[in-house]
């Protein structure tokens, strides 16, 4: 979670982000692996999919990246 690249942009220029991590209790700042796929639903206005997997690595620092993926992401349609 430490680079991204915004929407329209080539990957070749990620923008660096600052690392995220939680309290201990929540994040024990070990690595992990996981997957992130973003589905647009055919027929449905404005309806995705988000799928978040763990792949390898500790199960609280997995569900606090969870956590903090699904709360950034806008899931919700302003109006």
């Amino acid at each position: 979670m430490a680079a991204a690249v915004p929407a329209g942009h080539s990957s070749d220029a990620p923008i660096a982000l600052e690392s995220v991590y939680g309290d201990y209790q929540q994040d024990q700042g070990d690595e992990i692996r996981f997957s992130v796929e973003l589905t647009r639903i055919d027929r449905l206005d404005d309806t995705y999919s988000l799928d978040i997997r763990r792949l390898k690595g500790n199960l609280r620092s997995y569900k606090f990246v969870y956590d903090t993926l699904r709360q950034r992401a806008d899931l919700q349609r302003a109006g």
